[in-house]
């Protein structure tokens, strides 16, 4: 039941968030009861599991770390870390239509090789693929409905599928 609750918290806070203007997600901060923070750079994180009692993280490079559920007093995901590479990039990439039916669309995003993975909210990464132009589509039509994080060439974007 208590796991029931904190996923319906975690939802409810991303469809708060959802509704907002779409932009990169590049940082992840954990704020404890303490008062103390741990942050970390999401390309830098591989999955973030949630357990009963607990928040589990997976580190690329196979490092993990796990953090007891009433420990945490909020989860925040910020657009930049505060280095001058983040800040001087300022290229918004637009992730539409959002929510998504059937596909989704990338709107001002780098020309070139482009790498984008879609992951389902447990971690689970649930596509892959490589375009070599930023105007094509990527078919959603065979996911679930729910809430997805949209990662394109190391950069965290969230996207609903109805």
């Amino acid at each position: 039941m208590r796991r029931k609750l904190y996923l319906s918290v975690f939802l409810f806070c991303l469809l708060g968030v959802g509704v907002m203007r779409v932009q990169a997600q590049t940082s992840m901060t954990l704020k404890f009861q303490d008062g103390t923070e741990k942050s970390a750079g999401l390309s830098a994180v591989n999955k973030i599991t949630f357990s009963d009692s607990g928040l589990f993280m997976n580190y690329v490079g196979c490092s993990n770390e796990s953090f007891t559920l009433n420990s945490i007093r909020k989860i925040v995901f910020g657009t930049s870390m505060g280095t001058s590479s983040i800040l001087s990039d300022k290229q918004d990439i637009i992730v539409y239509p959002n929510p998504a039916t059937n596909y989704i669309a990338l709107k001002k995003a780098p020309e070139g090789e482009l790498s984008v993975a879609i992951y389902r909210l447990d971690g689970a990464q649930m596509m892959n693929v490589q375009f070599s132009s930023a105007s094509e589509t990527i078919d959603v039509s065979r996911l679930e409905k729910g809430f997805y994080f949209l990662k394109v060439n190391n950069k965290a974007f969230k996207f609903t599928k109805l």
